[in-house]
């Protein structure tokens, strides 16, 4: 389809065309989006076995039905030991409601339940210690998973919007190195 272009688009019938890049851009001014190798999952150069996994895309990474039973800090922690193998050493992050019409239009409680999803905002960063490989990998390609909520059997774009097929929990590895940061501050 993108060698040959798309043909009669909308009314008017409109054609577009597209010219591989070639070379890996910048898309979101946070680090490099490779067009033509797969991301990579690497370590913080001064710190072995250290990842710091900054979001690029707002995830759903917290389930509001458990905050009294479970804070957002063990939440993450779950989380992360889930999804990369590793642990969360360190937590930089914040949040939002989404609600509104996405949250009346798909609820993941079902027909009469009302709760807002709470997303974990772009630039929120986790620093891992020991993860996985082959899950940062995964992580590096695809994103995070939205985290299971509870009464849900499965989250799906007909339940929740912000599931990694929709573009949702994309991250990328060690662009600063936040450790770094801390101690040139203190000087």
């Amino acid at each position: 389809m993108f060698d040959n272009g798309i043909f009669g688009v909308g009314r008017t019938g409109a054609t577009a065309t597209f010219e591989p890049l070639g070379a890996a851009i910048d898309v979101t001014g946070l680090g490099k989006i490779r067009l033509d190798d797969p991301p990579l999952a690497e370590s913080l150069p001064s710190h072995a076995d250290l990842y710091a996994i900054t979001l690029i895309t707002p995830a759903l990474m917290t389930d509001p039905r458990r905050i009294e039973a479970e804070p957002i800090e063990e939440q993450y922690e779950a989380l992360i030991a889930r999804q990369t193998g590793g642990e969360l050493a360190c937590a930089f992050t914040s949040r939002r409601l989404a609600g509104g019409y996405i949250a009346t239009r798909r609820r993941p409680y079902g027909k009469d339940a009302f709760y807002p999803f709470v997303l974990t905002e772009p630039g929120s960063v986790f620093l891992v210690r020991n993860g996985e490989p082959s899950k940062l990998k995964e992580i590096a390609r695809w994103g995070f998973f939205p985290v299971a909520l509870t009464g849900v059997d499965e989250l799906t774009w007909r339940n929740c919007p912000y599931v990694r097929e929709n573009g949702y929990g994309e991250a990328a590895f060690s662009l600063v190195d936040h450790i770094g940061l801390g101690k040139r501050g203190r000087g």
